[in-house]
């Protein structure tokens, strides 16, 4: 059984981490979150056991995007927020909409990955929205 991957944008630092835990309060909320750096391994979080200058954050600040269950044609993981390169079609954004993975082209066209699923293997991971969004303003050639 594959559980859900995620990885977690944290708009303040302007990083990638890697999702180890999150938990959520009573009321639906964000209670605790612990990611991994994913230059050093190192574990930040706001859990007590963590550091005291992470114990109070705003969770407003995570963007948590889940792992699409899809690998590129170089076995890059391929989540939401990243841009993907297909040598048929166009370059697109991948967002979950409707129930579904899908890419999102620069002109709006939301293709779900079942309707792209030919061309699955020649797909490449080029970037991803937050560190790097310029490759999908540029049209393919």
């Amino acid at each position: 059984m594959n559980h859900p991957k995620f990885r977690v944008w944290d708009k303040a630092m302007d990083m990638m981490f890697d999702l180890v835990l999150i938990r959520y309060d009573w009321r639906d909320e964000i209670s605790q979150l612990i990611i991994s750096d994913r230059k050093s391994s190192r574990l930040l979080g706001s859990s007590h056991a963590m550091s005291v200058e992470y114990s109070n954050i705003d969770f407003s600040r995570f963007k948590l995007e889940q792992y699409t269950g899809l690998k590129d044609k170089n076995g890059v993981d391929a989540y939401e927020g990243d841009i993907l390169s297909t040598t048929v079609l166009t370059k697109g954004l991948v967002v979950f909409r409707n129930g579904c993975f899908g890419l999102k082209s620069h002109d709006n066209v939301f293709f779900n990955f079942d309707q792209l699923r030919m061309y699955r293997r020649k797909f490449e991971v080029i970037g991803n929205i937050h560190e790097n969004p310029k490759p999908l303003k540029e049209k393919k050639n």
